[in-house]
């Protein structure tokens, strides 16, 4: 729910408020969240968050930021 809230967020130009949502997605260790019934793609938590972070940075006009944070591993 944070990833797609963050997604619209960023679609509706309020930049800082989506690159907060990801951070705390960024801040998430997918490996330690108890186990639930609900099925999530684990990316989110890592490639997916860095990725819309990434374009939230370029849209602020931070493209070194961006191109470092996509840079980064897994």
């Amino acid at each position: 729910m944070i990833f797609l809230k963050a997604r619209w967020l960023l679609t509706q130009g309020q930049l800082e408020e989506a690159i907060s949502l990801l951070d705390q997605l960024l801040a998430i260790d997918p490996s330690r969240l108890p186990p639930t019934l609900m099925a999530f793609d684990e990316q989110i938590f890592g490639r997916h968050a860095r990725e819309l972070k990434a374009v939230a940075l370029v849209k602020l006009g931070d493209a070194a930021g961006a191109a470092a944070l996509i840079r980064q591993t897994p």
